[in-house]
């Protein structure tokens, strides 16, 4: 690997374990404080039959030793608006994948959340 080499990270699917509410959180991604996914709408509804959702979201970075990158997962919580539910930190030291990133929670009510992505 070359040093600061760029790259395209890839997030390409999230499992959706277990979701805070019962009928489905209205979840969306965030990097760098921007809004990631999804691109057109404010939240994506999840449905407790549908435990995978693909993703398709490709961003640039840069592939070094020890590099990190945080994917926070928001719920958009029509009574407290929206709250951090926790954050995927992705090691980007190498290209390929694809890779599996559980979420470490930020909250005290439990969820449980993986992310697949690589770096191309």
């Amino acid at each position: 690997m070359k040093a600061d080499e760029e790259g395209i990270l890839q997030l390409i699917q999230l499992e959706a374990h277990f979701q805070t509410e019962q009928d489905g959180d209205e979840i969306f991604l965030k990097m760098n404080g921007k809004k990631i996914w999804p691109q057109k709408r404010s939240y994506f509804s999840c449905l407790r039959e549908v435990p995978s959702i693909q993703l398709n979201v490709e961003t640039e970075v840069t592939v070094r030793p020890e590099q990190k990158v945080k994917i926070e997962l928001w719920e958009n919580d029509f009574i407290f608006f929206k709250k951090k539910l926790g954050e995927f930190t992705l090691v980007l030291d190498q290209k390929g994948g694809p890779f599996v990133t559980d979420l470490q929670l930020k909250t005290k009510e439990f969820a449980r959340y993986a992310l697949m992505w690589e770096v191309r």
